[in-house]
């Protein structure tokens, strides 16, 4: 029997500050060890592994039978400087044991020279891989990319049926009783919005839903096995079909325990669609993420987002009054085609002033570079055609200067993205212009949705949590949360090395 070994973190933030694991490398693990009998072990928390104690795993780890050691990379943004050393031990220990990243944008992460790059959707991908590496007659299709050999998931080996997407989680895992799990309920959506760039827009209404059934057995099994009762459901629009949110309310009535749930919405389907917002509560939602972008209406059209900004507002301030606890967290854009300074001064106000929303943040457009193992959007692919020109090596250099000690957001990612500019913003001054959004209005936000359930892992009440802020009133307790981040990932990896010990 071959063993796999899959490392994996789920850190976007410098500061972690709770609990997430990587669904999808979990998925993965399930996918082998039921389709291909692989004796599969997840690493989580990969992050925070120092050199030392990744290598006593991989000293009982890394075998004969071991066919690759693979690294889950979707939210792994910093912190991979020592992937370099990990990789040549592995290739010291066991020179034949291929390297395998998978994810979405694994060229772009640092994860350099590994043997193979698996791009989007990874079950039958994987599987074409694990049955290459064990018969090398095999086919396999994949292309050249500087060097790289990268798989691409979607477009060779697509997932098509939603049967048999469940995760198994093994005690191996160690799993908390008060963690946030991942669940699919539904993979891609049927909408298309201009600026969105995930792989899996664009699906037929009823195809991409699983099992009602099989979503059933995997949250019961989850809580019969290690007490779990919250997910983030990791779909890109949760309420894109009547449907869906239907058979998401007749699950949450059927279980036998409450459901306490986090995922992407679109405000506006809501505010036309109000039982859908009934069905969901009832499924057990609490918090909800609204992808507001903008309510400039002309930037809002481009991008996908067209509901009226006066009927979006009033239906906003609906929602909060007839769910005061429910939590909404959402998200803004800085440097839209059309929409002025002023204007998202103007919106900041209201949100301010409307408390319809619990936590916001604004962003500056990222425009990412044409990659052609990367899905990209509409807008990506023409945003020239909406008023942007490209800044020249000169005012790059000019306008870096000018930030001095503002965040520099995503210049991780600096030779991945275009260096725009338009008529009321540029990259750099849309980054300015965040931060100082962010100190005219830190104090009135509450902490976002996301980590409200990341800091409830460890047994505090996700409502006083929703309750809590980062800089307002009744503020987070950072040494506490940053103290218990620590000591339950150092637990979690001392019964890890245990483990493997008797592997």
């Amino acid at each position: 029997m071959y063993n796999a070994l899959i490392l994996s973190d789920n850190k976007y933030q410098d500061q972690r500050l709770g609990i997430l694991r990587s669904p999808g490398a979990h998925r993965i693990a399930t996918h082998l060890r039921k389709n291909h009998n692989i004796k599969t072990e997840v690493v989580d928390f990969y992050l925070d592994w120092s050199i030392d104690e990744l290598k006593q795993i991989l000293d009982q780890q890394l075998t004969k039978d071991t066919i690759f050691i693979a690294f889950s990379c979707s939210l792994m943004f910093d912190g991979i400087e020592n992937f370099k050393e990990v990789k040549s031990y592995i290739k010291k220990l066991n020179p034949n044991v291929s390297i395998v990243v998978g994810g979405n944008k694994t060229l772009q992460k640092g994860f350099d020279d590994a043997d193979y790059y698996i791009e989007g959707t990874g079950e039958n991908a994987m599987s074409a891989l694990v049955n290459f590496l064990s018969n090398k007659s095999k086919e396999l299709i994949y292309q050249t990319v500087d060097g790289n050999k990268v798989i691409d998931g979607r477009r060779d080996y697509p997932v098509k049926s939603m049967q048999g997407l469940d995760i198994q989680y093994q005690e191996s895992d160690f799993v908390g009783k008060h963690e946030v799990l991942g669940l699919e309920t539904a993979r891609g959506c049927i909408f298309k919005c201009a600026f969105c760039d995930f792989p899996g827009i664009g699906k037929k209404k009823i195809d991409y839903l699983r099992d009602k059934k099989e979503i059933i057995e995997e949250l019961t099994r989850n809580y019969k096995n290690h007490g779990v009762t919250k997910y983030i459901v990791t779909e890109d629009t949760v309420n894109d079909t009547d449907v869906k949110c239907e058979m998401l309310a007749e699950i949450g009535s059927e279980l036998p325990f409450e459901l306490n749930l986090m995922g992407y919405m679109r405000a506006d389907l809501l505010i036309s669609k109000p039982k859908n917002l009934d069905h969901l509560m009832r499924a057990g939602w609490k918090g909800m993420h609204f992808g507001l972008e903008t309510f400039n209406e002309r930037a809002g059209k481009i991008i996908g987002k067209g509901m009226e900004p006066n009927r979006l507002k009033e239906g906003l301030i609906d929602i909060k009054k007839r769910y005061p606890t429910l939590h909404i967290t959402s998200t803004f854009i800085v440097g839209l085609p059309y929409e002025t300074r002023e204007e998202i001064l103007e919106s900041l106000d209201w949100v301010v002033q409307s408390k319809t929303l619990d936590f916001w943040s604004y962003n500056p457009l990222i425009i990412p570079l044409k990659d052609p193992n990367v899905k990209h959007s509409y807008f990506t692919d023409n945003y020239l055609m909406y008023g942007y020109q490209n800044l020249t090596p000169h005012e790059v250099e000019r306008e870096r200067e000018k930030l001095g000690d503002v965040v520099k957001f995503g210049l991780a990612w600096w030779k991945n993205i275009i260096h725009w500019k338009n008529k009321n913003f540029n990259y750099f001054s849309a980054i300015d212009f965040v931060d100082e959004i962010s100190r005219k209005s830190y104090q009135y936000r509450k902490i976002d949705g996301w980590s409200a359930f990341a800091m409830s892992a460890f047994g505090d009440s996700l409502f006083s949590l929703f309750n809590q802020s980062y800089n307002g009133d009744n503020k987070i307790n950072t040494d506490y949360l940053t103290t218990s981040t620590k000591q339950y990932i150092d637990k979690y990896k001392q019964n890890k090395i245990d483990f493997f010990k008797n592997y």
